[in-house]
């Protein structure tokens, strides 16, 4: 049994105003408060921590293969763009060659994936970018290098 309350406890306070009706303006409408359901916030996409071009070799007079590392916070959908340059001039991407090329994961916080390119352009660098959405804080990685018919060691 619940216990009784004894002393001189204050009365217990209430929005129903002595008479023991509830008063409105003149035509308005009175409604019971029912408690708003919240409704959770769809997950936020993952934070992405950290982008790695891990290898990226030249495997062909003009194709080249690169790997690629994703680690995220949280296992939720990240996309991962690879990108393709090829250009003239040590540390500098050149312009695009061939289209970009965007994988969707999601399921786990660290991703690999390997990436064959074929070159349309032939310049003495290649380049790989990879980016991602959400965009990783360091806004991504790259790998540049001197192609065989180039390297005049």
């Amino acid at each position: 049994s619940a216990p009784s309350a004894t002393g001189t406890a204050a009365p217990p306070v209430s929005a129903t105003p002595p008479g023991g009706e509830e008063t409105a303006a003149p035509g308005a409408t009175t409604t019971a408060a029912t408690p708003t359901p919240t409704t959770a916030a769809p997950p936020a996409g993952p934070a992405v921590k950290d982008v790695a071009v891990s290898a990226f070799r030249q495997t062909g007079p003009t194709t080249a293969t690169a790997t690629l590392g994703v680690t995220t916070d949280g296992t939720g959908p990240v996309s991962i763009t690879v990108s393709w340059f090829t250009g003239n001039t040590a540390g500098q991407p050149g312009t695009p060659d061939g289209a970009s090329q965007t994988f969707e994961r999601s399921g786990a916080t660290q991703y690999t994936l390997t990436v064959d390119h074929t070159f349309q352009t032939l310049g003495c660098y290649w380049t790989v970018q990879a980016t991602t959405t959400p965009a990783a804080a360091d806004g991504g990685a790259s790998q540049e290098l001197l192609t065989r018919r180039c390297d005049l060691r």
